[in-house]
């Protein structure tokens, strides 16, 4: 890397570390601020990994701000960042995608859209608690038991108590 090009990385980086504080502190709106300004160095040096993390990290944000449809968008553009649709990286973002389903099932008032919404979710969280069980990380296993976690609350708002018992 170039001094310019590693000048740009460090700060797209604390850019993003800003912006994770203010995402832990629920301020999302601060938080995608940073992260959009990390996004606009990271385009500008093509670092690709960190392009993807800042996509991410937008599209949490747009979720918690019950922005679902942009925060899905932003996700999916994320997974397509990633040449390996498998990787950690992207892993997280199908969790996202699960957990994204869930919130949403929360506030639908039609019963087979709620349903629908309900096993989108499972079918995310599966694929996700599929690729965390590989991994050897710690970090991964408190990933794995929030997946299972969220995959039996959709189990238990379906009214399946034992693939809810099965899931935790």
């Amino acid at each position: 890397l170039s001094l310019k090009s590693n000048k740009d990385r460090n700060a797209s980086l604390l850019l993003n570390n800003i912006g994770d504080v203010y995402l832990k502190e629920k301020d999302y709106r601060k938080a995608l601020l940073n992260f959009y300004k990390a996004l606009i160095i990271n385009k500008k040096i093509d670092d690709k990994e960190a392009i993807g993390l800042n996509l991410t990290n937008i599209g949490i944000c747009y979720i918690n701000l019950k922005n679902y449809p942009k925060g899905i968008e932003i996700i999916n553009k994320s997974i397509e960042t990633y040449e390996d649709y498998l990787s950690l990286y992207n892993t997280y973002n199908i969790y996202e995608l699960g957990r994204v389903n869930y919130l949403m099932s929360l506030e639908e008032s039609d019963p087979k859209t709620k349903r629908i919404l309900l096993d989108t979710s499972i079918d995310f969280f599966d694929k996700g608690i599929a690729e965390l069980s590989k991994s050897k990380s710690k970090n991964d296993n408190a990933g794995l038991s929030i997946a299972k976690y969220n995959k039996g609350n959709c189990y238990i708002l379906l009214l399946n108590n034992n693939k809810a018992v099965e899931s935790f």
